[in-house]
């Protein structure tokens, strides 16, 4: 007889799915719900998912529905009075395989499964079943932490910010800035006031950053990036047999490992009302990052004979490791599961880039050859950001 029963419910939910697309049910459903229409919820979620049982050993696919089937089946008779028609309603979730292939393609979407998750916990809350309501809270905060519920009531609510708390938010994914240095703090170090100017031109950072959302607003972000910097400059020498303008040209390769604590706002801008994707949360980060100069090249030349005067690996008179301070304003973006960020970088790096020892020393082949004595500078940097973030939702142990 409970065979019987199921093939009717089964058969009863394909007549009331048929045409209809999974998004339409699911709007659908959320207005019975606003209703008030419980019973008319039922069957049309009960295909979307997608659950089928094995015909052999009749174990539930796929297997991440598996928690939400037992867990519905352990409220059946402990909360037998408060589900009334809900009870048992897992085995409407249930189809066999051929009944899945026979669907298709026609089940929720990823954020169309969220949306399913939080109305079944309000609706499991209307009830009293306190268990179900939390589980399902937690399922959908566990698919998308931003989910914005409305016309709820505050017990909901209430239910749904206490489970967002057991969640911690995980994202990594590459990042790409086009980045501009300008030296700055210039220290002169030939005799008397000679100026001497500075240029750099743009270059690309590429790299691959880890967040961990420490509260829903405060992210820790962790970095590693690699990008080259080239630094040029003229500086006039001192009225010599040996009288020229220096032209100083200098690529540095730098890695950096930056640090940065990120606030963002608890709500969206709500630029365009009916485009949620356009609709970014703005953070602001800062913190540090320690920086190795990993190669510098530099090539010296006299420019009124156009002679080049020196061709040589400059790095043993840098500062290999310096640290520098940063300043952030990102704007996220969600895009589907994930999110894109778009924003400006600023940074400022707190030592010298010269060994200011090694400028007029005998082992600087520089100065040892040529008398040369190179100014000193420190950098500080801006640059266009964009990020990807491939999002990880996981409960806190």
């Amino acid at each position: 007889m409970a065979n019987y029963l199921l093939i009717l419910i089964l058969v009863l939910c394909s007549f009331i799915t048929w045409g209809q697309g999974c998004t339409e049910l699911l709007s659908k459903a959320e207005q019975d719900y606003r209703n008030g229409q419980f019973d008319s919820i039922k069957p049309k979620l009960c295909n979307c998912f997608g659950i089928y049982t094995t015909a052999d050993t009749n174990d539930i696919r796929p297997r991440k529905y598996r928690s939400m089937i037992i867990a519905m089946q352990k409220a059946d008779s402990p909360y037998a009075r408060e589900l009334g028609s809900f009870q048992g309603y897992w085995r409407d979730f249930r189809m066999t395989k051929a009944q899945r292939k026979a669907i298709g393609d026609n089940y929720f979407s990823f954020p169309e499964r969220s949306r399913a998750f939080a109305l079944l916990g309000k609706i499991y809350n209307q009830l009293g079943v306190m268990p179900l309501s939390e589980f399902f809270a937690l399922k959908a905060i566990l698919i998308d932490p931003d989910q914005q519920l409305k016309n709820d009531n505050s017990g909901f609510n209430r239910i749904y910010s206490q489970q967002l708390k057991k969640i911690r938010e995980w994202s990594i994914g590459p990042l790409l800035s086009w980045l501009y240095a300008l030296p700055v703090s210039k220290k002169n170090n030939l005799p008397g006031s000679y100026s001497f100017k500075y240029q750099s031109d743009g270059k690309v950072v590429q790299g691959i950053q880890v967040n961990y959302g420490i509260k829903p607003a405060l992210i820790l972000n962790v970095g590693l990036l690699v990008n080259s910097t080239r630094i040029v400059y003229t500086q006039k020498m001192t009225p010599s047999a040996n009288d020229f303008d220096l032209y100083h040209n200098e690529k540095q390769n730098w890695v950096r490992l930056p640090v940065l604590l990120k606030w963002g706002t608890m709500r969206k801008f709500n630029w365009l009302r009916k485009n949620e994707p356009l609709k970014p949360k703005l953070f602001i980060g800062t913190g540090f990052a320690i920086n190795y100069l990993e190669k510098a090249n530099a090539s010296i030349i006299d420019l009124p004979g156009d002679k080049a005067l020196y061709n040589y690996n400059v790095a043993p008179y840098r500062n290999r490791w310096n640290y520098e301070l940063i300043l952030q304003l990102m704007l996220r973006f969600k895009l589907s599961r994930n999110y894109v960020n778009f924003g400006f970088t600023g940074s400022y790096m707190l030592n010298d880039i010269v060994k200011q020892n090694q400028v007029g020393n005998s082992n600087n082949t520089l100065y040892n050859m040529y008398g040369i004595k190179e100014n000193n500078y420190k950098l500080l940097t801006g640059a266009w950001t964009v990020t990807y973030e491939f999002r990880f939702n996981r409960i806190k142990r």
